[in-house]
């Protein structure tokens, strides 16, 4: 018996933002965040550099899981155009999708995390080669997202039911046109 495979039409977010450091993930010390390449007259040909906000913290393991398997995993799901707001789940929610106990400190870790991936400050010119196949250049300085907890008001006049993000333009801007 034959059988087809259906074919699968899998969205992803590594994208060329996926290339650069976002979180501190070293156990001591702390390493600043920060990348240049220059071509051979000195001028810069790629700056990279994340600054935290020193009420919240420099983003860490915690904030990379949840990035990387939360975060990612409904941008995914959302296909592009990239939405602006995404709904991530309530805090519960996203402790089950960390395999983490459902407690206070857990979920208190949690938001803590969600801060800090919001605060970190992201200075960037970088190139790449776009979905069509252009060449663009973008330079920058911005976070990638605002957090939005359960019960406050989004940017629609809703009252959040979760947790959402708010993607920020530029950062949709670079997920949407550059090549997964």
């Amino acid at each position: 018996m034959k059988t087809e495979l259906a074919s699968l039409d899998v969205v992803r977010v590594e994208t060329v933002l996926s290339r650069f450091p976002i979180h501190w993930l070293a156990r001591k010390g702390n390493i600043p965040i920060e990348l240049r390449e220059e071509d051979g007259c000195g001028a810069a040909t790629l700056v990279w550099h994340v600054s935290h906000n020193s009420e919240h913290g420099q983003p860490g393991p915690l904030g990379y899981k949840i990035d990387t398997l939360v975060v990612n995993r409904k941008l995914d799901e959302a296909g592009r155009p990239t939405p602006r707001v995404l709904r991530l789940g309530s805090l519960t929610d996203i402790c089950r999708e960390l395999g983490l106990a459902d407690s206070g400190a857990n979920r208190a870790d949690i938001k803590r995390a969600l801060y800090q991936n919001a605060f970190a400050a992201i200075t960037a010119k970088i190139r790449y080669k776009a979905i069509d196949g252009t060449r663009k250049s973008v330079e920058f300085g911005t976070t990638r997202y605002t957090v939005v907890m359960t019960g406050e008001t989004l940017p629609d006049g809703r009252r959040a039911d979760a947790v959402y993000i708010l993607l920020h333009d530029l950062y949709r801007e670079v997920l949407d046109s550059a090549p997964v």
